[in-house]
């Protein structure tokens, strides 16, 4: 699944969690993510993005002033 982390438009892929791509307008219409899941954003992302080396992963960066989107790409 392709997440989009905006403000920054940054993607994320939950697949590939060590890729980020700089894409400010993704092909579709962002779906919130908590639309289509059960779980808050915090932990879905949290399921999908470990840590590495006990420092968290760059889609928490700034995570209260964000939202997260599931995108086409």
């Amino acid at each position: 699944m392709k997440i989009l982390k905006r403000p920054d438009n940054i993607i994320f892929d939950t697949e590939n969690p060590n890729v980020m791509e700089f894409n400010p307008t993704p092909k579709g219409l962002p779906i919130k993510l908590s639309e289509i899941t059960l779980k808050s954003d915090f932990d879905f992302l949290s399921e999908h993005f470990k840590p590495r080396e006990n420092v968290n992963h760059p889609i928490f960066s700034k995570f209260f002033d964000s939202k997260y989107f599931c995108v086409k790409v």
